[in-house]
């Protein structure tokens, strides 16, 4: 069998063993999913997919058990950076970042979250909406703090960003977090305004 086949073999067999368990059946989520990945994860060779199964292993576990998807996001890290992955290590660096904010151990949420923002600024054709979502993570930090005035700054650095981009589930969640802080704030006709708005002038 020649060389060109037998990688189109390979290729084949990744993707029933990978992308059609993850991809393929939505309606796995949480533990189900994490089994999955689990599964094909110790036979797996080629380092880009392996990438792509320890960060979704990392964000799988956020809302199950953070200390392993912390874990998980540790070596999805130390393999982007292995291959020089700008926008795998800032993502990495994201999800280590959701992991310990689910722990509610907010510096080290901030830490990490600080890191992906700027690994993504040093990114030149990295489509905005990468780093909108971080800014939408540090304003939810700041707002599980009590720090209102931060969390502001941030999910408003956000909220034009999504609405350029035409993501209105991160939209949506950004004018939540916006709205929270002013009913936090006993501010609540503006808070109601941003519950009840798709957009406004964003000040």
């Amino acid at each position: 069998m020649n060389y060109i086949k037998r990688r189109s073999i390979y290729y084949i067999a990744i993707y029933f063993l990978v992308f059609v368990p993850v991809f393929g059946f939505a309606q796995l989520r949480g533990q189900s999913r994490i089994d999955s990945l689990l599964k094909v994860l110790p036979g797996l060779n080629e380092e880009k997919i392996k990438l792509y199964v320890l960060y979704n292993l990392s964000t799988e576990y956020t809302c199950i058990n953070p200390d392993e998807g912390i874990k998980f996001g540790l070596k999805s890290l130390d393999l982007a950076e292995h291959l020089h992955a700008q926008k795998d290590i800032g993502q990495a660096y994201n999800s280590i970042g959701v992991n310990y904010e689910a722990k509610a151990e907010h510096p080290k949420a901030l830490e990490y979250s600080f890191k992906a923002l700027k690994c993504y600024e040093d990114i030149k054709d990295l489509p905005n909406i990468e780093i909108a979502r971080v800014l939408s993570n540090i304003g939810n930090i700041y707002l599980n703090q009590a720090s209102y005035d931060k969390a502001l700054e941030y999910y408003l650095k956000s909220l034009p960003i999504y609405e350029k981009s035409g993501k209105n589930i991160g939209l949506a969640n950004a004018l939540n977090g916006v709205g929270s802080v002013y009913a936090f704030q006993k501010n609540y006709d503006k808070s109601n305004d941003f519950y009840t708005s798709k957009r406004r002038n964003w000040q």
